[in-house]
């Protein structure tokens, strides 16, 4: 369908399918269908957490939690309506940084509490797939549709 994210770990690749609300994950040389359908609805951002796989769903708008060991998903935050989930980063405070490409950045805190960070959709740039440096706190954003690359100093808290 439209393969879009990827993340990697324990010798396992997990893949999001934005078209086909499928996650695949690729073990022992072989990709199938982890899970689909249900609460993954267009799938983006993925992030292996410990024991869990964080998934953004573009479909309603909800960063989610997939539990590896049993599959079971939990919502760890809403960014609303609208929203296309676009990258999500460790922010090295056991929480989350979490892209919306329409021009948002937020702090998701571990218990799911949202803190937007930046909002540049006034000005029409997209957030694409972002990097965090954290021992920098610098925030690299590729505009995507304009060939830039900006960065923010995140101020420390």
């Amino acid at each position: 369908g439209f393969p879009n994210d990827v993340a990697c770990g324990g010798g396992e690749i997990y893949v999001s399918d934005t078209r086909r609300n499928a996650l695949y994950r690729l073990e022992d040389g072989k990709l199938g269908v982890w899970l689909e359908g249900g609460e993954i609805a267009a799938p983006n951002a993925l992030l292996l957490d410990g024991e869990s796989l964080v998934v953004g769903n573009s479909g309603d708008g909800c960063f989610k939690r997939v539990s590896l060991a049993d599959r079971r998903v939990e919502t760890l935050a809403c960014l609303g309506s609208g929203s296309v989930m676009d990258g999500i980063r460790p922010d090295g405070k056991d929480g989350y940084l979490a892209g919306d490409y329409n021009g948002r950045l937020f702090r998701l805190s571990p218990s799911g509490e949202k803190t937007e960070l930046l909002n540049t959709t006034a000005r029409g740039v997209f957030c694409a797939d972002f990097e965090y440096v954290a021992e920098r706190g610098l925030i690299v954003v590729p505009t995507l549709n304009d060939n830039r690359l900006l960065a923010w100093k995140l101020a420390p808290e």
